[in-house]
């Protein structure tokens, strides 16, 4: 088609209105896609004839179409996608490891956390109580009767301190956490190794 046919006409020297000028984008768009039926073709075609300005918009479109045609498709290298599948694999890998670990280090903490509070209960106990400390040790050195009474004392303190509602807290409180802390843990270990025996995209193809 050439562009002396589209200039030529009575009716080109007036200007188009908006909404013909609309309209004409709308049928340039579905020219370049060849999916005009016959009738928008013939509407298209009296618009080139009637205005000289949907001609030169007209080839300056085909000439951009054709520069984008002409520009190679980029394609993904071969095997991306097993290598992006197994990427992802791993990385899941690394997070279930990193998390593992840390429930574990809080869970060390919080027992290391009970055995130094009992330690120092223990000793503000004994700080505290040194005249009786005193004579507790001085009674053992003489006679096997006062190391039995030290016992049955420090029992009866031991028993004494836990039935205490502030010491029951604590003891249910630690242990809860604990409970709950070691089953994360053991949970996600669990799913880390089954994750770790599931084959790779690349090795099932």
């Amino acid at each position: 088609m050439e562009a002396k046919k589209f200039i030529q006409g009575s009716g080109g020297r007036h200007r188009p209105t908006p909404e013909q000028e609309e309209e004409f984008m709308l049928l340039m768009s579905l020219s370049l896609d060849n999916l005009a039926d016959a009738g928008e073709a013939a509407q298209f075609e009296d618009y080139l004839t009637r205005y000289p300005t949907f001609v030169t918009q007209w080839q300056g479109w085909q000439r951009l179409h054709q520069q984008f045609a002409a520009i190679p498709h980029a394609e993904p290298p071969v095997g991306f996608v097993d290598r992006f599948e197994v990427r992802l694999i791993q990385q899941e890998r690394r997070r279930r490891l990193w998390l593992g670990v840390l429930i574990g280090s809080v869970t060390f903490l919080l027992w290391a956390s009970v055995v130094v509070g009992v330690f120092s209960m223990g000793t503000y106990l004994f700080t505290n109580q040194g005249s009786w400390l005193s004579a507790l040790v001085q009674n053992l050195t003489y006679s096997w009767v006062n190391l039995m009474q030290w016992v049955s004392t420090g029992w009866e303190t031991f028993v004494i301190f836990a039935g205490t509602p502030q010491a029951q807290a604590i003891g249910v409180g630690y242990l809860l956490m604990s409970v709950v802390l070691l089953g994360g843990w053991l949970t996600v270990l669990r799913r880390s190794l089954h994750l770790q025996e599931l084959p790779s995209p690349a090795t099932v193809a």
